[in-house]
């Protein structure tokens, strides 16, 4: 009985995590100006940074830099972890890309391991941020402003 009821549980609560997760995304969509960005604690002019907007759409996150595509993500959210989680997928890669990110308004900050240079591939010791801090550590931020349609 107590496996059923674990069963029934789950399925019963899958459909509301799916919601809030199509929720979270449906506020992530849309274009984003890149406001500022650290890496290992220290700030990185936004010239220097190889982007200036990240565009969200439902399956996939386009960064640009000057109208120009510079690299493509799939991703996946996790609304419910704290902070939240996002994973960025690459075909080829090895195992997602880590990160986490917080949404307030029209502002995304996203946080994240800084990959290996010459690759996109994660090392296996790459590891999530557990808060948005980059320095003592191999980790990225960037703060983005939403952009008005």
């Amino acid at each position: 009985m107590l496996h059923f009821s674990v069963v029934a549980l789950s399925l019963l609560l899958a459909p509301a995590a799916d919601k809030k997760t199509k929720e979270e995304i449906k506020k992530l969509k849309g274009t984003w100006r890149i406001t500022s960005a650290e890496a290992q604690g220290k700030a990185i002019k936004l010239k220097d940074l190889g982007m200036d907007r990240v565009i969200i759409t439902a399956d996939k996150m386009t960064f640009k830099s000057r109208g120009k595509e510079v690299k493509v993500w799939a991703y996946a959210v996790d609304p419910s972890k704290k902070p939240k989680e996002m994973d960025w997928n690459n075909p080829g890669a090895r195992a997602p890309h880590p990160a986490i990110y917080e949404l307030k308004g029209d502002t995304l900050k996203v946080c994240f391991p800084i990959l290996p240079i010459g690759t996109d591939k994660p090392a296996p010791e790459v590891t999530r941020p557990k808060a948005f801090i980059t320095k003592g550590g191999q980790f990225m931020m960037f703060i983005a402003r939403r952009q008005k349609e």
